[in-house]
């Protein structure tokens, strides 16, 4: 396999596993929209569902760290 060869199929990989990983963001971003909503009038979040939305923020930010490793590679 050429050189050339190897580094557009490097780098169509390498943009297929950014794709994923933008569509995993959004995902998260959607699921802490949904657990950032009350269950009824009481206005109130529960603690569970505050610390589901706390590690699905950590996940979007661990996320973005690999997407930016992924343009180095």
């Amino acid at each position: 396999m050429s050189e050339l060869k190897k580094k557009r199929l490097r780098y169509e990989i390498l943009e297929e596993a950014e794709g994923f990983l933008l569509t995993r963001i959004k995902s998260l971003e959607e699921e802490i929209e949904w657990k950032s909503r009350p269950e009824d009038d009481s206005q109130e979040i529960p603690e569970w569902r505050l610390a589901g939305i706390q590690d699905d923020k950590d996940k979007i930010a661990e996320i973005k760290e690999v997407i930016k490793a992924l343009s180095k590679l």
